[in-house]
């Protein structure tokens, strides 16, 4: 804050001490005095002012990196869930934002953003960006990978037409159009597409799953093999930051556990996470701390930091610091 008693460097007397002198002033003797080019002393050219110190700061502030933060535009589009048109009349409209007001209320990049857009899968309907329910947009899926036995498809001959045109007779063709194009990638030789088989058994995998309740393992996963269509495979490793996988209990489990409803203290969800499970593999507990990672300390040196690692049967697992 400026103060009209302060003088910056480049205010005071011109042949004042505080601006540095030229190198070939240097003094090359302690006994020669302090004197300008022409002689004079500088002690009489100094003006000597008596300023009162009102109080010395030992804090400071230090900009440093962080990862971008997801929370808070989750939080945003959280409170406008697409449900579906038959249930827009119970959206408060004032909560409704475009693209540019929830890029305007983020800490990142243009790219970090769009970046951060997909990986939500947030989508434009109606010129304002949403969220869909979970519920809907497993339906969506069910409804458009079904259509692979029911029209015979190769995993890799999705018809992105057939597939939006015959969705889009239940719900908004925009929304078909956006949760397909986020569900799929191209084949660039043949035009035509297939689903990405992670995304397709996370929503089938979070459909069954809640908050909490364990299942176990293996019937959960022959549940969520069956709304799968032919030639794609449920795998626990699919789980990341929606399920934690116990094979070592009595009674081998997953329970539901979503990293978007942890806290974002990390300290909190540490102990959440060792409530939950006594020790984690480094790729069981990566996607439950990946939010708190900068570029000097990624996974593993905030593991190293926070947790103790033991080796069981030549496996690495973290484990809880303090009991």
């Amino acid at each position: 804050m400026d103060s009209p008693e302060l003088l910056p460097a480049d205010k005071t007397n011109g042949t004042s001490p505080l601006k540095s002198p030229p190198s070939n002033q240097i003094n090359k003797s302690l006994d020669k005095s302090l004197e300008d080019e022409e002689g004079e002393s500088l002690a009489a050219t100094l003006e000597i002012r008596d300023v009162k110190i009102q109080k010395i700061f030992f804090n400071y502030l230090e900009a440093r990196q962080i990862q971008p933060q997801i929370r808070k535009v989750q939080e945003l589009l959280k409170l406008t869930l697409y449900s579906g048109t038959e249930n827009e009349h119970l959206i408060e409209r004032k909560y409704l934002f475009t693209r540019r007001q929830l890029f305007e209320s983020a800490q990142c990049s243009a790219g970090e953003f769009d970046q951060l857009i997909s990986k939500l899968r947030a989508m434009k309907i109606e010129g304002y960006m949403r969220l869909l329910d979970y519920s809907l947009e497993f339906r969506i899926v069910t409804l458009m990978t079904g259509l692979i036995d029911e029209n015979s498809w190769q995993l890799d001959e999705i018809d992105r037409e057939e597939t939006v045109d015959a969705v889009s007779t239940i719900f908004p063709r925009e929304v078909c159009e956006a949760v397909f194009d986020y569900y799929t990638e191209q084949i660039i030789e043949t035009g035509k597409y297939r689903y990405i088989e992670e995304m397709v058994c996370r929503i089938i995998a979070q459909n069954v799953l809640q908050e909490g309740l364990k299942f176990h393992i293996d019937e959960f996963l022959e549940t969520c093999q069956q709304g799968l269509p032919t030639g794609m495979q449920m795998d626990e490793s699919f789980l990341g930051g929606i399920g934690v996988v116990d094979r070592e209990a009595a009674q081998p489990s997953v329970r539901g556990l979503f990293e978007e409803n942890m806290p974002t203290n990390l300290m909190e969800r540490f102990q959440i996470l060792f409530r939950t499970k006594e020790k984690w593999t480094l790729q069981q507990i990566s996607p439950y701390v990946e939010a708190f990672t900068v570029p000097k300390m990624q996974v593993t040196a905030l593991l190293a930091k926070y947790c103790r690692s033991i080796t069981e049967n030549n496996v690495r697992y973290y484990v809880a610091k303090h009991k």
